[in-house]
């Protein structure tokens, strides 16, 4: 009868295959740590550019009912004084018109982006990106024009040559503040829109250092 050969486990093969297995093992646990690793980096950069992109909504929408009740404020004061006769100089007329509709025309256009904002879309790091700089250059235009309009309204509001009435003078005291207010509402927006766009980068660019190295650990 035939006789069953039990293996030498101490042979030199059998120690090999044993310690080949062990490094194999050790090297699949480290590209497994590595993978978890570089998952927790990815889902921790998701979470902060959500939350920096959903603030930077937030500081618009808020913002927006803010130009919006300003310029609702502004309206009737302007009215009343562009009712009394040889008030304002015509030029200072269109300018003040001019503020009104680039107001009401950002607002529009914060609005639309609104309308069509798709969290799922908006979800991608490039659909931020690209959103951010539309609404960066939305208040841009808006901030370069009541600044410019602003400091010519308010250095003829400044000659008395213009002023014909002590109440008349009071209105216009009225006018300039409201249009100061909101040139202060804007430069915050403009602020804070930089901030968030400041953030989203730096979260990136954090992500893109940490990525080479979980490569490198596998």
């Amino acid at each position: 009868m035939g006789q069953c050969v039990r293996p030498n486990v101490h042979s030199p093969g059998s120690v090999q295959q044993r310690e080949e297995e062990k490094v194999e093992l050790r090297t699949l646990n480290t590209i497994l740590e590595s993978v978890a690793i570089t998952n927790k980096n990815l889902s921790v950069l998701n979470s902060n550019s959500e939350l920096n992109f959903t603030t930077i909504v937030n500081t618009v929408l808020s913002n927006s009912h803010l130009a919006i009740e300003a310029v609702q404020s502004i309206v009737p004061e302007v009215n009343v004084c562009l009712a009394k006769p040889t008030l304002l100089l015509p030029e200072i007329n269109e300018r003040i018109y001019s503020t009104a509709a680039t107001v009401e025309k950002t607002d529009r256009q914060l609005s639309k982006f609104l309308e069509d904002f798709d969290p799922k879309v908006a979800a991608q790091p490039e659909s931020k990106n690209t959103n951010v700089d539309k609404l960066s250059e939305a208040i841009d235009n808006l901030r370069v024009d009541l600044s410019n309009n602003t400091d010519y309204i308010l250095s003829n509001l400044r000659q008395d040559a213009i002023i014909e009435r002590s109440k008349a003078k009071e209105d216009l005291d009225a006018v300039k503040d409201l249009i100061l207010t909101q040139s202060e509402k804007i430069s915050r927006l403009t602020r804070a829109i930089s901030e968030q766009k400041e953030s989203l980068s730096l979260d990136m660019k954090t992500y893109l250092s940490s990525a080479p190295t979980a490569s490198k650990q596998k």
